[in-house]
């Protein structure tokens, strides 16, 4: 609710009163998607669009048809909140379906196997090459700009030397 008082300041009254109205709404909905992502996307980062998908659906409501006001603006809040989250997601729709698939089995894989599966088993159980099932879970971690160099030591022996070669080597 706090988030509709501060909207309140935008707007057209109409509008204000209908945020204001209509607030739980959009903080259950906000809720909902936020939690189906993990939390990867903040509900208060879907509120906003959520309260202007209420503004349209007031907007478009026809008031004939023997539908209620409620229904109809869920739909269309819950629509323009997963518009802004594909609008901010970098990954095409296709790769995130190919994570999503990818993520359900290696979990299908780990309840069954009782650990972690490797790569080979789940790429064996989707019928789909290793190579794909590195790019895919590679698209999952997050990246991380990895420094020209590494912190320098005052005495570095050479087996330190030469591992930390290597190591820099893997990483790059």
């Amino acid at each position: 609710m706090n988030r509709a008082i501060r909207y309140g300041t935008a707007g057209t009254d109409p509008e204000r009163e209908l945020v204001l109205r209509y607030a739980q709404l959009l903080d259950r909905c906000a809720r909902r998607l936020s939690a189906r992502t993990g939390r990867a996307v903040l509900a208060e980062d879907l509120w906003s669009a959520g309260a202007m998908g209420l503004i349209e659906a007031s907007r478009r409501f026809d008031a004939t048809r023997d539908v209620k006001f409620e229904t109809f603006a869920e739909h269309r809040i819950r629509g323009a909140m997963l518009d802004e989250m594909r609008r901010m997601d970098h990954l095409p729709r296709r790769l995130r379906g190919e994570i999503e698939r990818v993520e359900r089995e290696k979990n299908r894989l780990s309840h069954a196997l009782g650990r972690e599966p490797a790569a080979d088993e789940i790429a064996a159980s989707l019928g789909a090459p290793v190579e794909d099932v590195f790019e895919v879970m590679a698209l999952v971690q997050p990246s991380m700009p990895i420094p020209d160099e590494l912190p320098q030591h005052d005495a570095a022996s050479p087996d330190d030397l030469l591992d930390k070669a290597k190591l820099q080597g893997m990483v790059r």
